[in-house]
């Protein structure tokens, strides 16, 4: 039987008060990765205060039947009744998109295995800042597909947003694509809506993506996007920096 170990923190309520909360699953027939896996899970979930239930199981045949649709798949490539890739193509049959984690000791091998919804290869043995790495792509990946504004005429993810700049009672949504999109939507409600991704508003009259900043002058507190330079108020200088500081971190 398929127990869920569910984790999180009471402070998080964002995905509860959504229904969205995060699955995974762990599929391998060794029991100590299994249990090494999810106890590395439950303790970056709980860093994160995001809630998530773990699941584990011990052979393809298991897995395909316990009827879950995960967010993340931990998949062993060589389990004992099935290959890993076989359960992939399986599993994406399934009505829900599933990122799948490669486990294996055969990387050169793995290596070989393309697949959009493939989101990495682990190496045995496994380490904390290997589970760290994976699970920050996750986010990082589901982060750039997250819509923040909708209209008749377009829809605008998080991935296309370089910065948003205060207009008044309006604000300017610059994007990528160099085009840009004015909405009737002040910065103090954009920085609610954008603090649980990488924003960060650096002045009273802009919000930046910390993706797209290119170079940051600390001298200067200045920072520089695709055409254009914007500076840190002294006010935020040091918080920013921060920040930033640990958003470069996540991303190595």
């Amino acid at each position: 039987e398929i127990m869920p170990s569910l984790v999180g923190s009471e402070m998080c309520i964002r995905d509860r008060d959504k229904g969205g909360v995060m699955k995974i699953v762990i599929c391998d027939d060794q029991k100590y990765i299994c249990e090494e896996v999810s106890l590395l899970c439950k303790e970056y979930f709980l860093k994160r205060e995001e809630i998530c239930e773990i699941y584990c199981c011990s052979s393809g045949k298991e897995y395909l039947e316990c009827g879950i649709e995960p967010d993340i798949l931990f998949l062993d490539i060589e389990l004992g009744d099935m290959t890993g890739t076989e359960i992939a193509d399986m599993t994406a049959l399934g009505m829900k998109e599933t990122y799948i984690i490669y486990i294996s000791n055969y990387v050169d091998y793995m290596q070989q295995i393309i697949d959009i919804n493939v989101l990495g290869f682990l190496e045995k043995p496994l380490t904390e800042s290997k589970i760290n790495n994976i699970l920050d792509k996750f986010f990082r990946r589901k982060e750039d597909l997250q819509c923040i504004y909708k209209s008749t005429e377009t829809n605008i993810l998080v991935k296309d947003v370089i910065c948003i700049k205060a207009e008044s009672s309006y604000s300017k949504i610059i994007l990528k694509n160099g085009h840009s999109v004015l909405v009737r939507k002040g910065l103090n409600q954009w920085e609610k809506e954008l603090k649980k991704y990488s924003f960060y508003r650096i002045h009273q009259s802009w919000i930046v993506n910390l993706r797209y900043i290119i170079k940051y002058n600390s001298a200067k507190a200045v920072i520089y996007l695709p055409s254009m330079e914007i500076s840190v108020s002294r006010r935020k200088k040091s918080d920013f920096e921060e920040i930033y500081a640990n958003f470069l971190r996540r991303k190595r």
